[in-house]
């Protein structure tokens, strides 16, 4: 093999070893992007979770509230019906009954 060809041979084999290098820094470096891509993924559907479960607690507490709502609407509010109205002359109040 004449000495030019041994260049180009050893340039090439350069060339490759190079090539394997940044294939491997590529490889290293999509494993650390999934791996940091899963620990977000697990770290999201942990919030999903608690986000569900305070929202089932928010609604329990909103049907309670209504409930209550709907309980104290019902019963007869006539503490104010029989009271008097202090700011209304005895002459009005006469007529109205």
């Amino acid at each position: 093999m004449s000495s030019r060809l041994k260049i180009i041979v050893e340039a090439e084999i350069i060339k490759n070893f190079e090539l394997e290098a940044k294939y491997y820094e590529a490889m290293d470096e999509i494993v650390k992007l999934r791996a940091k891509h899963k620990a977000r993924i697990e770290e999201l559907k942990k919030r999903r979770t608690d986000i569900i479960a305070e929202n089932a607690r928010l609604d329990a507490e909103n049907v309670a509230r209504v409930a209550k709502s709907e309980q104290d609407s019902r019963q007869p509010q006539n503490d104010f019906l029989f009271e008097k109205p202090t700011n209304l002359p005895d002459f009005v109040l006469d007529r109205a009954v």
